[in-house]
């Protein structure tokens, strides 16, 4: 718990944006948020679920913007911290990542193969 922060946003407000390189990532406490790329909003992400798990794994611009969709409780976790975290809390995280991650990808590929139908 000593590399997070709770955060609260109102409904609007991004915790991501779209572009900009930063290694955290957010679980969401309460509420949910909306996932847009090109405006365009592509998933909800729900309480217990987190987002901007890309930037903490990797320094790369973040590929979408995230929005609180209304009043939203999160908890930040910064890499840079985590780092700090004993190496089996690393792997706990990595490991759950690679889980979201890849239920993520075989969601988006279902998705798309059904489109070209």
């Amino acid at each position: 718990m000593d590399v997070c922060s709770w955060q609260q946003f109102t409904a609007g407000n991004e915790l991501i944006t779209t572009g900009e390189k930063d290694r955290t990532f957010f679980v969401i406490a309460s509420e949910d948020v909306g996932v847009t790329v090109q405006g365009k909003e592509i998933c909800i992400v729900k309480k217990g679920e987190c987002v901007g798990e890309l930037g903490y794994l990797a320094a790369v611009g973040r590929p979408a913007t995230v929005a609180a969709r209304s009043d939203v409780n999160t908890i930040k976790v910064d890499a840079a911290l985590m780092e700090w975290a004993s190496i089996p809390v690393q792997i706990r995280f990595n490991r759950a990542f690679q889980q979201i991650l890849i239920g993520r990808l075989t969601h988006t590929t279902h998705d798309l193969a059904s489109r070209m139908d």
